[in-house]
């Protein structure tokens, strides 16, 4: 398909089960071109519903498809657009914005580089590139995270409710091509297992990203573009999905156990229950993938590494910056929402809570840019870097502590 005839790029802020039907998953029906084709229309004139109808004749999509998954609700006699989208006279009032406030933002982090420094270089990672693990912890953990937990209790946007289907996400798109946000550093994936987790944390710059969870994403993905009956694909994703968690857990294992001691590849193999053919597979994989490097005599991660034990260091790093959120959001929100009042979600009635999410993200992002400009942070597209735009890490679950106190 033609990327000129796909003028939305999208995503959810949230959370789709790989079970909810595709019809009514709102990536997939974002990715339509007629749902994008559609979806501007709305945006510019509420529709009809036989023009609705004629707009998505020639696809499998219907109205009801639209409203079901929150992309549409109905007015009267028309149909008006009920998530987050930007146009691109929207966006360019959104970035002036937002390059202004995280500049004043990144220059609070800034002004506490040395003391994050500190703290960074008390956590047991194995890697010794602290502006990673400050990229991971202070980007993603705190400012992403952290920053939506910090901007609900204040008030500031509202939870995503969950569906009938038991699904929790709030759907966005803007006119623009993925490359736009190019260096914007606001998107972490994620997969949650037991005894590990796995993240990429960067842009949505149009680059894939060959590490976990996204590889194991894309492989579920596949099963889409087979060309099946709908009932036969979905069950195929029910089949196929739990054999994708299961090696996607183990490379967490793997990652969690070569980083707390310099442990051989026999009793590795024991440890996760591998045997060895296949643990060997795993490691030129990851070898590949750059998150471990092999030597004769040891076998090291060479991506960030958080264990358990680092908890408590981790959680005194994620209480700093978000006392610095505490402090610098209240002073800023009043301006923020003056200089916003008039883009398009907000003048079809939605409330500023629910689109503030997506601003968040723009605003953290830029200045997520800014601290790497800066040094606190790495550049995810240093000449070094074999696979640019994301930073990945592995982390155990109780790293992140349950309750913040800001």
């Amino acid at each position: 398909m033609d990327s000129s005839e796909k003028p939305l790029s999208f995503g959810i802020i949230g959370s789709v089960s790989p079970t909810t039907p595709l019809t009514h998953n709102p990536s997939y029906l974002l990715s339509l071109p007629e749902v994008q084709k559609l979806m501007i229309q709305s945006a510019q004139t509420p529709k009809a519903q036989a023009e609705i109808k004629s707009t998505l004749a020639e696809s499998d999509i219907s109205l009801e498809d639209l409203l079901e998954s929150g992309l549409l609700e109905q007015e009267g006699d028309v149909f008006k657009i009920s998530f987050i989208l930007f146009l691109k006279e929207d966006l360019v009032v959104i970035r002036d914005v937002c390059e202004e406030l995280a500049s004043s933002l990144a220059k609070r982090y800034l002004a506490e580089s040395s003391e994050f420094r500190n703290l960074l270089a008390q956590t047991s990672n194995p890697h010794h590139v602290l502006e990673e693990v400050a990229f991971i912890l202070i980007g993603c953990f705190s400012l992403d995270w952290d920053g939506l937990q910090i901007t609900e209790e204040l008030g500031y946007w509202l939870e995503p409710m969950e569906t009938e289907l038991g699904d929790r996400y709030v759907a966005w798109a803007e006119e623009r091509k993925p490359e736009d946000a190019r260096k914007i550093y606001w998107g972490s994936h994620n997969d949650y297992y037991t005894d590990c987790v796995l993240t990429t944390f960067g842009d949505h710059g149009g680059l894939s990203r060959p590490g976990f969870p996204d590889l194991a994403w894309r492989m579920n993905n596949r099963i889409y573009q087979l060309d099946l009956a709908p009932e036969i694909e979905h069950n195929l994703v029910r089949s196929f999905s739990p054999f994708v968690s299961l090696f996607t857990e183990q490379v967490g294992l793997i990652m969690l156990a070569l980083a707390q001691n310099n442990v051989q590849p026999q009793a590795l193999a024991d440890e996760i229950g591998l045997d060895h053919e296949h643990l060997y597979a795993l490691l030129d994989l990851l070898d590949d993938l750059n998150y471990i490097q092999i030597a004769p005599t040891n076998i090291r991660p060479i991506i960030p590494v958080l264990l358990a034990k680092d908890a408590e260091i981790v959680e005194a790093i994620l209480t700093r910056s978000g006392k610095i959120l505490v402090d610098w959001l209240p002073t800023h929100m009043d301006m923020l929402r003056e200089r916003l009042a008039g883009i398009t979600p907000l003048a079809y009635g939605l409330p500023f809570e629910l689109i503030f999410s997506q601003i968040w993200h723009y605003l953290f992002g830029i200045a997520n840019r800014q601290l790497v400009k800066g040094g606190l942070f790495a550049d995810p597209y240093h000449p070094d870097r074999r696979y640019p735009g994301f930073i990945p890490a592995v982390w155990h679950p109780t790293v992140l502590p349950e309750e913040t106190t800001f």
